[in-house]
């Protein structure tokens, strides 16, 4: 199998995503994650670029492979605030709760975090 260079082709990936070929990039961030099952970073672009698409089956599908990454890299505080977004967008709110309550006990002294558990909680 070809060796790839990870970081060169997620930012081509990006460029393409940022030119609007969402379907062009999501092939490359597939690529990379079925490369490297253990690269965070694929995993988490990935993410991202199904919710660029904002359909219900694409949030879906940002959903896992956000958790994915976050799994993979689970101190990374953007992946995981990221995921707990998504989780909202998705109407998933305890599941949103929870990861806004690791977002917190992550980063104690966020004013963010504090206040997007609040607002979680109290739209419960």
């Amino acid at each position: 199998m070809e060796e790839i260079d990870a970081e060169k082709v997620r930012a081509k990936a990006s460029d393409l995503l940022a030119s609007g070929e969402v379907l062009e990039a999501l092939s490359m961030y597939h690529i990379l994650c079925e490369r490297n099952p253990k690269d965070s970073k694929s995993w988490y672009k990935l993410g991202m670029a199904y919710m660029s698409l904002d359909k219900p089956k694409a949030k879906e599908l940002a959903c896992k492979c956000l958790k994915k990454a976050c799994h993979l890299a689970p101190d990374q505080l953007l992946f995981r605030s990221h995921y707990a977004n998504v989780l909202v967008m998705s109407e998933r709110i305890s599941e949103a709760v929870k990861e806004a309550r690791t977002l917190v006990s992550m980063n104690q002294h966020s004013a963010d975090a504090h206040t997007f558990l609040g607002n979680l909680l109290a739209s419960q």
